[in-house]
């Protein structure tokens, strides 16, 4: 979030485990209140197969921090998890990746590159490698973009921009990583997945203790968002505390209320229109009348 110009960043993880810790030990925030911030925890191999579908060959940088065996889990039938992630990175974008993957990265991009960090605290070095289609890297343009760096120096400051650079390879023939538009597809539906979407607006100010006029706020709204309504089941909690239940064609919706502290979760769960989930987001923060920036999203 250094970066002013930042559009969108998408973080896959396997649970929440990783950054509520890096937040407890290191301060760093997982900015789940920041719209540009998308947080996908679950199975990795599952959640790629769910990512929209204009995020591929979209993103300018791709970072992957994976061990061997979780690289290699299969997403389809014809790619594992470091081929789908490649297929994110926009033509003029890089990839990297920890350990040693200098020679697969070879075989699938035109421009690679090894890197050693030495005298690293406990690991002692660390091996990254590079990809890019685009990028060369021994002829870089490289910026300064003016943000403050732990290790890096400012670039005024480097004398030798390759000083880390252990390999490098350019290699006209690589195979490019793109999907055979021209391939036969299965018409037989194997799996059948759904995104939960969990959803914390605050601050709100409806009347959250009125549970039936709640219910036929968010039911417009839903209504508005081109979602298919089948049924409502409302059930009180502790005091004016309840929950509101929302059926649809596309999955369901569960709205939990605390009026005494202006509070309403949702939990977003849809089996189809998966591409809605975002707009649905922004639907129901409306309804309730909360504030953006003091709302929540993972999924």
């Amino acid at each position: 979030m250094k970066y002013p110009s930042l559009e969108l960043a998408v973080g896959l993880e396997i649970d929440q485990k990783v950054v509520r810790y890096s937040y407890k030990h290191f301060g760093t925030q997982p900015h789940f209140d920041n719209e540009k911030v998308q947080w996908w925890f679950g199975d990795g191999s599952k959640s790629l197969l769910m990512l929209p579908r204009e995020y591929f060959g979209s993103f300018d940088l791709v970072l992957v921090d994976l061990s061997e065996t979780v690289t290699s889990l299969s997403v389809t039938e014809e790619l594992d998890i470091l081929g789908a992630l490649a297929l994110l990175v926009k033509p003029e974008g890089i990839i990297l990746k920890n350990e040693v993957y200098f020679e697969p990265f070879t075989s699938m991009f035109k421009y690679s590159v090894m890197v050693n960090w030495y005298d690293n605290p406990i690991i002692c070095s660390q091996v990254m490698a590079m990809a890019s289609n685009t990028v060369d890297f021994l002829n870089p343009t490289l910026k300064d973009n003016d943000v403050e760096t732990l290790f890096l120096k400012p670039l005024k400051e480097i004398d030798n921009p390759f000083e880390f650079y252990h390999d490098y390879a350019k290699n006209t023939t690589s195979r490019p990583v793109c999907y055979k538009s021209g391939s036969d597809e299965s018409s037989k539906q194997e799996r059948s997945p759904g995104i939960l979407l969990i959803l914390e607006a605050e601050n709100t100010s409806i009347n959250l203790e009125d549970v039936d006029a709640l219910k036929d706020i968010l039911t417009s709204a839903l209504e508005e968002e081109k979602l298919t309504v089948v049924s409502t089941v409302i059930a009180q909690s502790v005091g004016s505390r309840a929950f509101v239940s929302i059926i649809l064609q596309e999955g369901y919706i569960v709205a939990r209320t605390v009026p005494e502290h202006n509070y309403c979760g949702f939990d977003i769960h849809f089996w189809s229109s998966f591409h809605k989930q975002e707009g649905v987001k922004g639907a129901l923060i409306t309804a309730v009348k909360g504030e953006r920036k003091a709302s929540s999203a993972f999924r």
